[in-house]
């Protein structure tokens, strides 16, 4: 869209630009080439906006569709995306923090109670050098830590960070993977082969364990004692 006008009104200019008119032109200055000129910068700025938003139509689809949780921050810190899994992962929806600094979401998800002004701060200062410098140690490390959900349940999670840089503008984005279960199945396998060791000590048979190349990896006590070996 390009507007002609008989005279030039700054707050009329702002306004309409941002509603979207690609150019305010004065009829007084108007030319054939101003005209050419403006027609193929409003071309060229609809073409350029129009691949913004498919990109970042194709953007959000794949977020959406991800298996793991997915938070984007902007370079003041505040919550620009938050998509599915990690509303299934917290608990805690998009419309709760989007616009809401990232230092808030973590407070809540914190599994540290009381939950107490120092901890806000605390958190926020961890955060706060991560946007104003811009890069961090804690960068693409993958980082496990627990984290307390809406209804009070605690998850162990995998989280990884990393900087995004578009242009001038900065963002700060994270990867959220659950492994609350695996961790769970990792505890009860270990628990399982701790039984099984005492049952083997405590057995008055000889138990040996080998693996795949016949290499005895495990002998019980009552087997040492009577081939009289350690």
């Amino acid at each position: 869209v390009l507007l002609l006008a008989e005279t030039y009104d700054h707050a009329v200019a702002v306004k309409l630009i941002v509603a979207g008119a690609q150019d305010y032109l004065l009829k007084t200055e108007l030319s054939q080439n101003r005209l050419d000129r403006s027609i193929r910068h409003a071309i060229a700025r609809s073409i350029t906006e129009e691949a913004h938003r498919a990109n970042e139509v194709k953007l959000r689809g794949v977020m959406e569709q991800s298996s793991d949780g997915i938070v984007l921050v902007d370079e003041r810190g505040d919550i620009v995306a938050w998509n599915r899994k990690q509303e299934e992962i917290t608990g805690y929806s998009k419309e709760e923090f989007l616009g809401r600094p990232l230092w808030e979401a973590q407070y809540q998800a914190s599994p540290i109670s009381p939950k107490t002004s120092e901890l806000r701060e605390s958190i926020q200062a961890r955060i706060s050098p991560m946007l104003a410098n811009r890069e961090s140690e804690y960068f693409g490390k993958v980082i496990e830590h627990k984290i307390a959900c809406k209804d009070g349940t605690h998850r162990d999670i995998e989280t990884v960070v990393y900087p995004i840089q578009v242009g001038e503008h900065f963002f700060i984005g994270s990867i959220t993977r659950d492994i609350t279960e695996r961790k769970r199945m990792l505890q009860a396998l270990k628990e399982s082969e701790q039984r099984y060791r005492t049952l083997a000590e405590a057995a008055h048979d000889m138990i040996f364990v080998v693996d795949d190349q016949l290499k005895v990896t495990y002998v019980n006590e009552y087997a040492a004692h009577m081939l009289g070996a350690n």
